[in-house]
C-alpha cells in the first residue's frame, strides 16, 4: 500500500474547522488516513 507523509507546519497543530474539513474529505475518499503528533499514536483522520 502506498504511504504518504505530510507535516503540518503549525506548532499548535490543527484547529477544529480544518480538522473537520480533513475528516469529511477522508470519509468521502474511502481511503484510510491517520494523523499523529511526533512520537504519538496514529488516530483515524476520518473522525474529527
Amino acid at each position: 500500500m502506498p504511504v504518504n507523509t505530510v507535516k503540518v507546519g503549525s506548532s499548535i497543530g490543527l484547529h477544529a474547522r480544518p480538522a473537520g474539513i480533513i475528516a469529511e474529505a477522508v470519509v468521502a475518499s474511502g481511503v484510510p488516513v491517520t494523523l499523529s503528533v511526533d512520537g504519538g499514536d496514529p488516530v483515524d483522520a476520518g473522525s474529527a
